[in-house]
């Protein structure tokens, strides 16, 4: 467990902007098969409940490419 965070520690300092992204894209991919999975829910309350999660889930992505892109203008790290 120790080498594994020692692992993950060494690979954000190398490129904080590399694993932050990869982090966006796990997350999108995520949201993207929730979202198919929404369209196949035939009960309306659950499908309404999982919408609102999904609009939740879909601001999270928002903040997250926004702090993305603070990082890389005060870091200058592309």
């Amino acid at each position: 467990m120790a080498s594994g965070v020692l692992w993950l520690q060494a690979r954000i300092s190398a490129n904080p902007v590399a694993v932050l992204e990869r982090m966006y894209d796990g997350e999108d991919q995520g949201i993207a098969k929730a979202s198919q999975l929404v369209r196949e829910e035939p009960d309306p309350e659950s499908q309404r409940l999982m919408l609102k999660i999904l609009h939740q889930d879909h601001q999270h992505l928002q903040q997250m490419q926004l702090l993305i892109d603070q990082y890389r203008r005060t870091s200058g790290v592309h």
